[in-house]
C-alpha cells in the first residue's frame, strides 16, 4: 500500500550558513554525528575515528561510481549558447561505460538550458577542440532531451566531454567550479564513470580510514549506482504519492554477490555507505523478490511496487539472485531501479548508514527519516544544527546504528 506522507512533515529550516560550499582540507577530519537507534542517543566525533565506532561484526558496502564532466556548451544556429548537461546515455547502451567508450556517435538524455529548443534543433561546437561534435534534438519528454551526437574526430565520447566538460557541482554550492573541485568531488575510490553526483557520503574517505578498518578486519565491498541529477530534484508536492522518483542505472558483480552471502551468512550487519548503496541493496531484494514472484522481465524496480510486497528472509533472497545470475551466465546483474524509500518502508538488507545531512524537501531526507524513524530523524537534525555540523554534499556525515 503506497503511504500516505505530507513532505511538511519531514522538513527543517536549513540557515545557508549551514551549507559547506567547500570541503574540509584533509577528508576524514569532518565531524561524525553518531545516532543510536538502540537509546536514541547521539554523540560527537571525528571521521578519522570510524574503525573505533564499528567493529569486526559490520560490512562496509561503498559506491565506486566516479563523476562524469556532463557539463557543456554548444551553439545554435542563432548563434545563442546552449548549456547541455548529460544525465544518461540511450545508444548505444544504457551502460555509461560503453556509451562513454563508443566514437562517432552516440544518444544521451539530457537537460538542456536554452529558449524555445525544439525536436530537430542542432548545435555545433564552439570549441577548437573536436570542432566536428554536432548534436541534434531528437525527442523532448517533459524537461529531458533525447540528443545524439555525432563527429569525425577518432576519440570516444568520454574523451570528448572530459576536455569540453565541467564537473556539476550541486546547485546549492553556489560557487564557481574550481580546480580543486576536480578531486574533492570524487571519492578516493571512484572507479566507474557515469555519475553527474557524488556518493557523498563515501567524500569522507581516506587511505588512513581504510587501512584502520582493514587492521581492525572490518570488511568491504563495493558496488555500483550511477547517481542522477534526480537526487537534486526538490519535491514540489505535499503528497509524496504524487512525486515521479528519477531512475538510476545500477550494476552488481557476482562475485559481489556471493561475498555479500558469505557476510550475511556470518551475520555481519550490512553497513551501507550512503543513500545509493542503500538503493541499490535494498532493490536487489525487491528484484530477487520478483523473481520468487515468477516475474519475467527487464531488471527494473518500479517507484512503489515493494510497498505492496511479502519478502522471504534476505539469505533466501540473496541465494535466489545468485541462482538467477548464473542460470543465466550473467557475471553483472545490470539494471534501473525507481525505488523511492520513504516512512513505513520495510528495510531487507541494510542494518546501518553513513549518511551526510540532506536537503529539506527531499527524497534522501524521506529516505533518512525512513531509516531512523519520525522522531529520532527530528532530534537528529536539530542536534546538527545546534553542534555546528555542516551541511550538504561538502559537509559533514553521520552513522546511523
Amino acid at each position: 500500500m503506497i503511504p500516505k506522507i505530507n513532505i511538511n512533515d519531514y522538513n527543517y529550516v536549513l540557515p545557508a550558513e549551514k551549507i559547506a560550499l567547500y570541503p574540509l582540507e584533509n577528508r576524514d577530519e569532518s565531524k561524525l554525528q553518531i545516532i543510536n537507534r538502540a537509546d536514541n542517543s547521539f554523540k560527537i566525533d571525528k571521521f578519522s575515528n570510524l574503525h573505533k565506532v564499528i567493529d569486526n561484526t559490520y560490512h562496509l558496502v561503498f559506491n565506486n561510481t566516479k563523476v562524469i564532466p556532463a557539463r557543456f556548451y554548444m551553439e545554435r544556429k542563432n548563434n545563442k549558447i546552449v548549456e547541455i548537461f548529460c544525465l544518461n546515455p540511450i545508444l548505444p547502451s544504457i551502460d555509461p561505460q560503453i556509451s562513454l567508450l563508443a566514437k562517432y556517435k552516440v544518444t544521451w538524455n539530457c537537460i538542456l538550458k536554452g529558449k524555445k529548443i525544439k525536436i530537430g534543433d542542432e548545435f555545433k561546437n564552439i570549441s577548437k577542440e573536436y570542432n566536428t561534435l554536432s548534436a541534434k534534438v531528437l525527442d523532448i519528454i517533459e524537461s529531458h532531451f533525447t540528443l545524439e551526437f555525432n563527429w569525425t574526430e577518432d576519440a570516444s565520447f568520454f574523451e570528448i566531454i572530459n576536455s569540453l566538460g565541467q564537473i556539476p557541482l550541486p546547485p546549492y554550492i553556489e560557487r564557481d567550479l574550481e580546480e580543486s573541485d576536480k578531486t574533492r568531488y570524487q571519492t578516493v575510490f571512484a572507479k566507474e564513470d557515469g555519475s553527474v553526483a557524488a556518493p557523498t557520503a563515501a567524500l569522507h574517505f581516506t587511505e588512513k580510514v581504510f587501512k584502520n578498518l582493514k587492521e581492525n578486519n572490518i570488511t568491504y565491498n563495493e558496488i555500483l549506482l550511477h547517481v542522477g541529477a534526480g537526487t537534486f530534484k526538490p519535491l514540489f508536492v505535499e503528497l509524496v504519492e504524487e512525486h515521479p522518483m528519477h531512475e538510476e542505472f545500477f550494476s552488481v558483480s557476482l562475485e559481489f554477490l556471493e561475498d555479500l552471502i558469505v557476510q550475511v551468512k556470518s551475520r555481519k550487519k550490512i553497513l551501507a555507505v550512503g543513500t545509493t548503496s542503500v538503493r541499490t541493496l535494498e532493490s536487489l531484494m525487491i528484484f530477487s523478490q520478483k523473481l520468487l514472484n515468477s516475474y519475467e522481465g527487464e531488471v527494473f524496480i518500479e517507484q512503489w511496487e515493494s510497498y505492496e510486497m511479502k519478502f522471504e528472509d534476505k539469505l533466501s533472497l540473496l541465494k535466489n539472485l545468485k541462482k538467477y545470475m548464473m542460470n543465466k551466465n550473467l557475471k553483472r546483474l545490470i539494471g534501473y531501479t525507481q525505488l523511492i524509500i520513504v516512512p513505513s518502508y520495510k528495510f531487507k538488507l541494510v542494518d546501518s548508514v553513513i549518511t551526510n545531512f540532506h536537503q529539506p524537501y527531499s527524497t534522501l531526507i524521506l529516505l533518512t527519516a525512513a531509516f531512523m524513524g519520525d522522531d529520532l530523524f527530528k532530534e537528529a537534525y536539530q542536534f546538527a544544527l545546534e553542534n555546528d555540523f555542516r551541511f550538504l554534499s561538502y559537509g559533514d556525515s553521520s552513522i546511523i546504528l
